[in-house]
């Protein structure tokens, strides 16, 4: 009996790799002629192969020349003042995680980093369900499948082969990695996520200091030989490339029109000096309720009240960290998830009424691009897409997210009534 089963189980084994061996082989068809062979090389991808290329050729990616370069192949020109300059703004050790992409030519190379964006999306529902021990039916699979191919900035991130779904998967699996007690491994996927590292910038210290307080010193010392393996390696091949990433950095926030809700409010305030203000005393203010959150569950050992708070921290990194176009929104999907399985079991109204908002979120990310611009236009005011994506869905999660933190149901939040909502 027991050698029938271990027979079934290797033979359901090699059936799931044959036929997804076969979609992957199929979705690379589909890609390459839709996509690649009539957009070439138009795709924010090309940057990231291009830098990645010089970097495992021994030269820097961070020169005038390869910008220029960059620009022709996505632009089609060399870009005017006004438009993206398209410089290699990330860290050089991207060429690591790429590998062996860039070695490989672009069209190739393009096909199966856009098909592989498929299997992370789907690697990111599996990882979070099994983080958040989420028990669904086959419905509720299918409802939230298509709610992650279906939102917009998803769609953004795949047609242009950015790597914001790439961080959300390593997020997702991070968790995931634990809730099982593999710290080695999820301090490993935490210094790989860094290859973006502004959308860290919350995530992480919330992250390592839980593992500070549940003594995880694992999750520390992986992320921290991890990183340094990241850093020093690229540096055998083309030396201080972290002078040369600040470089590009630095010029970046000011030809990509950079924003977020924080940085785009204090606009409306009347002079300079209250909108420094109102950006800096908005953001500190966000910070300091994570924090607080933070020392409020600073002893929890449930991965779900974790798993909460950092769906937090991504809210709030997307509402103080300006952001050059919509595609990194699409880490919201991480908070929605969560928000849909901590608001399944409430039955107030007003939980049932945000519940229904998360699970129309895809539908509110598509009115943002179509009836809100109609709408503005016939009274006659003027109205930025870009500028509505980086308020409308952070703060609306953001809202639900602090509705739950604050309310009994679920997992009860010990936390002050003076913020109870």
């Amino acid at each position: 009996m027991i050698t029938i089963t271990t027979q079934n189980r290797s033979l359901k084994f090699i059936i799931v790799v044959v036929l997804l061996a076969l979609l992957l082989t199929l979705s690379a068809w589909i890609v390459e002629r839709q996509l690649v062979s009539t957009r070439h090389t138009h795709f924010d991808f090309y940057l990231l192969w291009r830098g990645s290329q010089e970097v495992l050729a021994g030269r820097s990616p961070y020169t005038d020349a390869i910008m220029l370069d960059i620009q022709r192949h996505t632009l089609g020109h060399p870009a005017a003042p006004d438009e993206n300059q398209y410089r290699f703004v990330y860290p050089a050790y991207l060429a690591l995680i790429l590998f062996p992409l860039p070695l490989l030519p672009f069209p190739v190379a393009a096909t199966w980093w856009l098909v592989w964006q498929l299997l992370l999306l789907t690697l990111f529902i599996i990882f979070l369900l099994r983080a958040l021990d989420w028990h669904i039916g086959l419905k509720t699979l299918l409802g939230l499948t298509l709610m992650a191919i279906s939102f917009r900035y998803t769609l953004i991130t795949f047609v242009w082969g950015q790597s914001s779904i790439f961080i959300l998967c390593l997020l997702a699996a991070a968790l995931w990695l634990w809730r099982r007690g593999l710290d080695l491994w999820c301090g490993a996927c935490l210094a790989i996520a860094t290859v973006k590292p502004q959308l860290l910038l919350v995530i992480l210290p919330v992250w390592l200091f839980f593992a500070w307080r549940q003594r995880r010193w694992q999750v520390w010392i992986s992320f921290g030989v991890t990183m340094g393996v990241l850093i020093f390696l690229p540096w055998l091949f083309i030396g201080n490339w972290i002078a040369g990433v600040w470089s590009q950095v630095r010029p970046y926030w000011g030809y990509t029109g950079a924003s977020a809700l924080m940085t785009i409010l204090p606009r409306f305030l009347p002079s300079a000096p209250l909108r420094t203000a109102g950006q800096v005393g908005g953001s500190l203010a966000l910070l300091g309720y994570v924090a607080w959150l933070c020392r409020q569950k600073r002893d929890m050992a449930d991965t779900g009240d974790l798993a909460l708070i950092l769906a937090v921290a991504v809210v709030v990194t997307l509402m103080i960290v300006p952001l050059s176009w919509a595609y990194d929104i699409v880490l919201c999907l991480f908070p929605v998830f969560l928000g849909l399985e901590q608001l399944q079991s409430h039955r107030e109204p007003v939980a049932r009424a945000l519940y229904g908002v998360l699970w129309l979120t895809s539908v509110v990310s598509w009115l943002i691009n179509t009836l809100l611009p109609l709408a503005f236009d016939a009274m006659g005011w003027k109205y930025n897409v870009w500028t509505a994506d980086k308020i409308i869905i952070p703060a609306l999660i953001f809202v639900v997210l602090i509705y739950i933190l604050h309310h009994d149901g679920g997992r009860r939040s010990q936390v002050s009534p003076i913020l109870a909502v």
